[in-house]
């Protein structure tokens, strides 16, 4: 047995990663352990990074496609786990994989693509939504994606165009995606939720605004959001119409206003995102941590125009007039907080956006 100790060197030190080792479910790879090295022309540029950058027997979200139905029986016998399969629209299965086990599937003749699948709906990657968009928790295989979301937001806008519009504001300043060699800074997504058809002009509505989840690693709100924009637009279905009360009936003059406030913080679980940095554990490769702040501050709660937090060192992301033209913004702003900036400014444009909630919940890291 060597006396080294591979910590010595590390940027972690042996207590706190076995502290963070614990509350990841033991996902964090090591000081200096070699990670996985599995290759498939079936496998995604994606899906072969995440699944070769986190150790051997971390499972990775998975969905495979096939060009047989008889493959997703196939894949439940390769690797001898449960996974959820489908043949509509076409033969699928999701299951959680390690890189052994998607080797195994790899090597079925009937496997065809694999795609990196984070999310609550295990087939929101080939459009199929049997159990909603965003299904209910106890049907879910995990929290909400920040991928699932963008492409669920449209679908809801297409299913119901007279009551949910949504709207990329602007944009975060961005995590390096280590898969793509690039900054990858997300859009910042805004729902609006009304009766798009009522004789209310929206300019005339009352606005309501809830702000989801400023801390990325608080997930309650922007779970529970974007299930009740789906909820109530689904209340506006005729074979849904008549049951108890809703708050379909109250859109006719109001506007809920859904803001998806911290992308960056909400992606950094994904493999491909340096993360870690904002528990003082800088560059711990591999560690699937949700963030508090975006990739460039520690905490978005304090960029927003908030009675005594507006100080310097807190980045404000207006310090201006939000109507003026002629103040130069500083360029911290555009460097630091280009997504609270963004949303700053789009509010600015309502007529009537006089209540609001910040909707935080208990840390969950991972």
């Amino acid at each position: 047995m060597s006396n080294d100790d591979r910590f010595d060197d590390a940027p972690i030190s042996r207590r706190r990663f076995f502290q963070l080792s614990g509350a990841t479910g033991a996902a964090l790879a090591l000081p200096g352990n070699a990670t996985a090295a599995t290759t498939s022309g079936k496998f995604t540029e994606e899906y072969e990074y995440v699944l070769n950058h986190t150790p051997a027997d971390h499972a990775v979200p998975t969905l495979v496609q096939f060009d047989d139905a008889d493959g997703p029986a196939a894949m439940e016998a390769a690797v001898g786990t449960e996974v959820i399969t489908t043949t509509e629209p076409e033969p699928a299965a999701y299951g959680k994989l390690t890189s052994p086990q998607a080797r195994a599937v790899a090597d079925l003749p009937e496997a065809s693509t694999f795609q990196f699948a984070p999310g609550s709906n295990p087939f929101w990657r080939i459009g199929y939504y049997p159990l909603g968009v965003f299904p209910e928790p106890r049907r879910s295989v995990d929290y909400i994606g920040f991928e699932q979301l963008k492409d669920g937001l449209e679908v809801l806008e297409r299913r119901y165009p007279d009551r949910i519009r949504v709207k990329n504001v602007g944009r975060s300043p961005g995590h390096y995606n280590n898969a793509t060699d690039r900054e990858d800074p997300k859009g910042m997504y805004v729902a609006e939720l009304t009766n798009f058809d009522s004789e209310t002009d929206f300019e005339d509505k009352e606005n309501v605004f809830f702000s989801c989840s400023l801390h990325g690693l608080e997930m309650a709100s922007r779970e529970t959001a974007a299930r009740v924009l789906e909820n109530v637009a689904r209340s506006s279905e005729k074979d849904v119409i008549d049951d108890e009360e809703k708050i379909e009936p109250y859109l006719d003059d109001a506007v809920v206003i859904m803001g998806f406030t911290n992308p960056d913080g909400w992606v950094a679980r994904n493999p491909q995102y340096d993360s870690s940095w904002q528990l003082n554990i800088d560059d711990v490769p591999f560690a699937p941590l949700h963030e508090r702040g975006n990739a460039e501050v520690f905490d978005t709660n304090r960029q927003y125009p908030i009675v005594g937090y507006l100080r310097p060192s807190h980045f404000p992301a207006q310090p201006n007039d939000p109507k003026s033209s002629e103040e130069e913004t500083p360029s911290f702003v555009h460097e630091k907080v280009p997504d609270a900036k963004a949303l700053v400014d789009f509010f600015s444009t309502y007529e009537n956006l006089n209540y609001g909630a910040d909707l935080h919940g208990g840390p969950t890291f991972n």
